[in-house]
């Protein structure tokens, strides 16, 4: 077996990276469904956007963090670096990512506001206006990244450092 191939099984077969890929992916589809739930239409982009809920970003790192922490166990290196990971996404998401967002709602609301001329040639690309999250839906994302942890790591592998 080649060094090319040995790296991609160890990849295909980590199971931190699986858990925290695979509840990204649940948490925009949950996302991509309560869109389709609230506005009876469905729309693909969704899958891959940003802000909303519940936060995809929080639920990768929160599944990462808990997957170490059941894996390795919770004093070792890897949950370790994974949960101060997951501060940082989580501080980013709710705190700096959320508050661009209202910025550029409220640039939005003025090149609207404004009749120039070079206003108009602004509008032509609104700003996008959901880049964070509130806390609900970071709170949300965390919930599906652990819920994920849990499953794959103590239900289907079973096996838990702790149990």
């Amino acid at each position: 077996m080649s060094p090319f191939e040995k790296f991609f099984i160890d990849l295909f077969s980590n199971i931190p990276i699986l858990t925290a890929m695979g509840s990204a992916l649940v948490a925009q589809i949950i996302k991509l469904t309560i869109n389709l739930c609230v506005y009876k239409k469905l729309s693909w982009q969704f899958l891959y956007s940003t802000g909303g809920m519940p936060s995809s970003h929080i639920a990768c790192v929160g599944a990462l963090w808990l997957t170490s922490a059941l894996t390795y166990g919770a004093g070792s290196i890897e949950s370790a670096i994974s949960f101060v990971l997951s501060a940082v996404v989580y501080r980013d998401a709710v705190g700096v990512r959320r508050q661009a967002g209202v910025h550029a709602s409220l640039l939005n609301s003025m090149l609207l506001s404004d009749n120039n001329e070079e206003g108009d040639d602004l509008l032509s690309d609104p700003l996008k206006t959901l880049l964070g999250h509130t806390p609900t839906q970071a709170i949300a994302g965390l919930a599906v990244g652990f819920f994920c942890a849990w499953l794959v790591v103590c239900v289907i592998t079973k096996s838990c450092y702790y149990f």
